[in-house]
């Protein structure tokens, strides 16, 4: 697997459109994580001051407000991806700077969420959603990669596991009671590929 293959069943050939087309990029930062990454701006509004401990419901109002505030973050990559396709050879970097870019929102809204410092009785749940939040941006990063390498059998693999774990993510956050994080279009339009 560290080998540097250039196998024409492995690298991207003329447009990359063919193999990946922009719009499972587009969907995969439109599910990614919560909804996108995190601000100071954020910090204002997440981070808990008092000494007592946030309810379920004080909880998810907040965590649902930092994924609210981040979706206009989001759209705008999703936006830029849409203006990539369809995606050429030459344009693989600027999709693996969009996919890092993303997985940079998505680990910095995971530490605003971690500061908000969950209700006691569902810690061991809502850190169970967190960590697989941690292994998509891990996934994330796996596909920039695979994109800058113009691997097409690595830009599946790391697409179906963003997706994948998306969908899990979806489940958990949906079945916590958050309206936003994990919202619509978890697995929306990672079915439309050409």
């Amino acid at each position: 697997m560290g080998q540097n293959t250039t196998r024409s069943d492995q690298s991207l050939p003329g447009p990359v459109a063919r193999l990946v087309p922009a719009v499972a990029v587009i969907a995969v930062l439109a599910i990614a994580g919560c909804g996108g990454g995190g601000t100071k701006t954020v910090t204002q509004i997440g981070t808990q001051t008092s000494a007592e401990p946030l309810t379920k419901a004080e909880y998810i109002a907040r965590a649902d407000a930092i994924c609210k505030v981040e979706e206009a973050k989001r759209a705008e990559l999703e936006q830029q991806v849409a203006e990539l396709a369809p995606i050429t050879s030459g344009e693989t970097g600027e999709v693996a700077a969009l996919l890092r870019k993303q997985a940079d929102n998505q680990r910095a809204e995971v530490k605003e969420l971690l500061a908000l410092g969950p209700p006691g009785a569902d810690a061991a749940d809502l850190a169970s959603l967190l960590s697989i939040l941690g292994a998509e941006i891990t996934d994330l990063d796996d596909w920039a990669d695979a994109y800058d390498r113009r691997n097409a059998k690595e830009i599946r693999s790391s697409q179906a596991r963003v997706a994948a774990h998306n969908a899990e993510v979806s489940s958990l956050a949906r079945g916590y009671g958050f309206k936003v994080c994990g919202g619509p279009g978890i697995t929306g339009n990672l079915t439309r590929f050409r």
